[in-house]
């Protein structure tokens, strides 16, 4: 038995590591028709068995590691059927040394190879209980959905984002986040063991105005404007032109029905006085409006048009 017994494996221990490896080794070697080759191949590994079973029981997990990796290696070269006690022995002593990674990947080397269901079903269970910790979770979610992830030393081409990604190592990681009309945004994360790390990204979208103008383009809603501001503040400043030329011609009508005397020339004058008059303040009043209406339309920014 192990100088400290195991909180997983059980009481079978010594069984498991001594017995199994040893009958196993045993038939395989009866037969008289195995080749000489594979025959001497047995015998080294069964020796190297032999030495690691009595480190094992010594609670020597770290000396046991070689002999067992050099049994391994002889029994895979022979084609035995050991090779799977083998390589649940070795997942045992890197679990026993506390290198829960190691001994995950050893226990999935092992499950590559057929054994006995109850041996299986302890190497899955040893794994579930080794991932937490060995690894961490790192779980991305992304605003807008749908943008372009790069994450640094985990994902070998971009990804989709929401992302998740299991059994990472802990340590830092950088994620790099694009999308059209976003800018981009760059983290760094760190990712530790046991309960996953979350992490959420959320781009700003580019001011388009500032973009396109920064491109020597007109941004979209003033070239829609066309020259219609132009044309409605010419039309202002020519009504204006009209306002002033009534004007002066209602003046004119008036100092000439001053200088004659009663009668139908002198009360035409005055109604031409009256009449350019009243014509010349709404010319102003027209070219006013549609001199301010040209001039607002051309000047307003175009996000508060769109508001």
């Amino acid at each position: 038995m192990p100088s400290r017994p195991s909180k997983l494996l059980g009481p079978g221990l010594a069984a498991l590591l001594i017995a199994a490896p040893f009958s196993v080794f045993a038939q395989a070697s009866a037969p008289a028709s195995a080749p000489e080759d594979a025959a001497a191949l047995m015998v080294r590994a069964q020796a190297a068995i032999d030495a690691a079973s009595g480190m094992f029981r010594a609670g020597d997990f770290e000396g046991a590691l070689d002999p067992l990796r050099e049994a391994e290696t002889l029994a895979s070269a022979a084609n035995d059927p050991a090779l799977a006690t083998v390589r649940f022995n070795i997942a045992r002593c890197l679990e026993e040394l506390g290198r829960p990674a190691e001994a995950v990947a050893a226990f999935e080397r092992y499950l590559e190879l057929p054994d006995e269901t109850h041996r299986k079903e302890r190497a899955w269970a040893a794994i579930r209980a080794l991932e937490p910790r060995a690894f961490g979770t790192l779980q991305v979610s992304c605003r807008p959905a749908g943008v372009r992830l790069v994450a640094n030393g985990l994902e070998p081409s971009p990804v989709l984002c929401p992302w998740q990604r299991a059994r990472v190592a802990p340590g830092r990681y950088t994620l790099e986040a694009q999308a059209p009309g976003y800018a981009p945004t760059t983290r760094e994360v760190e990712v530790k063991l046991g309960p996953p790390t979350f992490v959420d990204l959320e781009l700003l979208a580019f001011p388009v105005e500032r973009v396109v103008a920064a491109e020597g383009v007109a941004p979209a809603a003033e070239a829609g404007r066309g020259p219609w501001p132009w044309i409605l503040a010419g039309a202002g400043v020519a009504a204006l032109a009209g306002g002033a030329f009534l004007t002066t011609s209602a003046l004119d009508a008036r100092d000439s029905a001053e200088t004659l005397p009663p009668g139908s020339a002198r009360d035409t004058q005055v109604d031409n006085y009256e009449l350019d008059e009243r014509l010349s303040w709404g010319a102003y009043g027209l070219g006013a409006g549609a001199l301010s209406a040209g001039l607002v339309w051309l000047f307003v920014p175009a996000s508060t048009e769109a508001r």
